[in-house]
């Protein structure tokens, strides 16, 4: 969406493989927040078999606390969180999808 919004996604595999643990994790999605650019950042992590989403925005124009409770989760205008149980291709897809809504670039599906 160009550059307007930004993720990271860590699995236990990753975490294992080098050395890192959750707590690593904690500032993961302030730093894609902060690339320039970036409006939504999203930060997807493996944990036992749920995913944990951490979105954060930079203006109250992106509200990701609606995003977040379209998947069951809340949180606030610029920080919100929500887990997810089924597979990652479909969050993945469902992702994508909300955030080009809130990024007004419905239809236009995964950037390429």
């Amino acid at each position: 969406f160009d550059g307007l919004a930004a993720e990271a996604v860590v699995t236990n595999e990753m975490l294992e493989r080098h050395g890192a643990t959750v707590k690593d994790m904690d500032s993961l999605v302030e730093r894609v927040r902060d690339i320039s650019g970036v409006m939504i950042a999203v930060s997807i992590r493996k944990d036992k078999e749920l995913w944990l989403v951490s979105l954060r925005s930079k203006s109250e124009t992106h509200n990701v606390a609606d995003l977040a409770a379209r998947f069951g989760g809340g949180g606030h205008v610029s920080s919100a969180a929500f887990r997810w149980d089924r597979s990652f291709d479909e969050l993945q897809e469902r992702i994508v999808d909300a955030a080009a809504e809130m990024l007004g670039r419905a239809g236009q599906g995964a950037p390429g």
